[in-house]
């Protein structure tokens, strides 16, 4: 009898210890495939969001000063070019880039971080933009 207890234990640790690898084993298998992934695509797009953060940044101090010029109520001398000062105001700022909120899908983010990571050029806007400020500050003056 004595024999067959050593035995049953035996057996018993071999199942539990069979447990705990398949548990292990499973636990690994999630880390490596499935949390790795998302902890990169979320540093991936977290980057991409801070480059657009900076181009954007320096796109609103632009924006910004011209809202101002709009909003101090000054007449310009040629009417047009208040105008002209509204419309590149309204062009800039339906081209910036607005940052999504962070998908929760590895795949979805990926995509998101992909469509941040594209080239950002707001120098066709900054320049109308900086013009039609030139002319309408001439214009008040």
């Amino acid at each position: 009898m004595d024999m067959k207890k050593k035995m049953d234990k035996k057996k018993k640790r071999k199942i539990v210890l069979g447990i705990l690898v398949v548990i292990l084993g499973i636990a690994c298998f999630w880390y490596v495939n499935y949390q790795i992934p998302k902890i990169e695509a979320t540093e991936r797009f977290n980057n991409a969001v801070e480059q657009v953060e900076s181009i954007n940044s320096k796109f609103q101090k632009s924006i910004d000063e011209a809202e101002e010029l709009v909003n101090k109520s000054e007449t310009p001398y040629d009417s047009a070019t208040l105008e002209n000062l509204k419309n590149a105001l309204t062009d800039a700022k339906a081209v910036m880039v607005e940052i999504p909120t962070i998908p929760s899908e590895t795949d979805e983010i990926n995509v998101a971080a992909e469509k941040l990571e594209q080239p950002i050029d707001y120098s066709k806007q900054e320049e109308n933009l900086t013009k039609a400020t030139d002319d309408f500050s001439n214009s008040v003056k």
